[in-house]
């Protein structure tokens, strides 16, 4: 077994030198005391070049059928009747999303799962904004049985809503040119709170 000898005291003779190999120490043991800042070397902007199109541009204007989407509005507005339709008076939010989900096809585990696809989001907004109007909870009370949503998502689809109800309304009213007949889908207006 090796001996271990006893460390022997370095004889300075002034306190810059003490300091000075204090340093070269500290430097060896724990690194720089001010460490380089690496440089991150300029990346490369790569550019795709756009084809440029041959002759003159070709304008379009849209024409009214093609910004109203009227078939889409009318179905949704058809299903939100069948929904509130079979809901009970002051049904609890699950139920609400039981009639939503069953409604436009899906699943409640899908309307309350954090997918942001389509065809789950625009469902789970009518179904936010039918609780927020048949079942009277408060917004954060909502967003918590909606899964654990925040209350200003809640506020966003009863927003949504109203100006969905409000262009199913003006659509239905060019249609027909009967603004004093019933509302589509037989859905009454609903005003934002």
């Amino acid at each position: 077994m090796p001996r271990i000898s006893a460390p022997v005291a370095c004889p300075f003779t002034s306190p810059t030198e003490a300091a000075r190999h204090y340093r070269a120490i500290r430097a060896r043991l724990l690194g720089p005391v001010n460490p380089p800042v690496p440089v991150m070397p300029a990346r490369r902007k790569w550019t795709r070049r756009k084809p440029v199109p041959a002759g003159p541009p070709t304008w379009t204007t849209p024409t009214v059928v093609e910004t109203f989407e009227a078939p889409a509005v009318a179905t949704d507005v058809e299903r939100i009747g069948l929904v509130l339709g079979r809901l009970p008076a002051r049904p609890p939010v699950r139920v609400v999303v039981a009639c939503v989900a069953e409604a436009w096809g899906l699943s409640s585990t899908d309307l309350l799962a954090r997918s942001k696809k389509a065809r789950c989001l625009h469902p789970r907004m009518i179904a936010m904004a039918l609780a927020r109007h048949v079942c009277r909870l408060s917004l954060f009370e909502i967003g918590r049985r909606m899964g654990g949503r925040d209350h200003t998502t809640v506020r966003h689809s009863v927003v949504r809503f109203g100006w969905m109800i409000e262009h199913a309304m003006e659509v239905h009213e060019s249609l027909t040119g009967d603004s004093d007949s019933q509302h589509p889908g037989d859905v009454s207006p609903i005003s934002n709170p």
